[in-house]
């Protein structure tokens, strides 16, 4: 049995392991968000720290988009949570290009 998963999910594209009548999500496929010119550049203060759902509630209005911080900055962020420290610097899209991207 496969799972589906809706167009906007982040593991649409991930392959699926069937074994002993268990599904089981395999690696997953990533995606980037893109960069664009109306992408900022943020400099996490220690109110952020272990918390994207509160940098999420500041930039998009809903602590749902915890998630995008990781996708638009792989190279800093490979944990969403543990690696959302005080000093790091990540880009924050802008609310229309996260609306495009989902």
């Amino acid at each position: 049995m496969t799972v589906s998963y809706d167009n906007h999910s982040i593991y649409q594209t991930t392959p699926q392991i069937n074994k002993n009548q268990v599904t089981y999500l395999d690696f997953w496929s990533g995606v980037i968000i893109p960069q664009t010119v109306n992408d900022k550049l943020v400099i996490l203060d220690s109110r952020y720290q272990y918390r994207p759902d509160l940098l999420s509630w500041e930039y998009y209005q809903t602590p749902k988009l915890w998630w995008v911080f990781a996708l638009r900055n792989p190279d800093v962020i490979k944990d969403p949570i543990w690696d959302f420290k005080t000093g790091i610097t990540i880009y924050v899209s802008d609310k229309s290009a996260i609306k495009r991207f989902l």
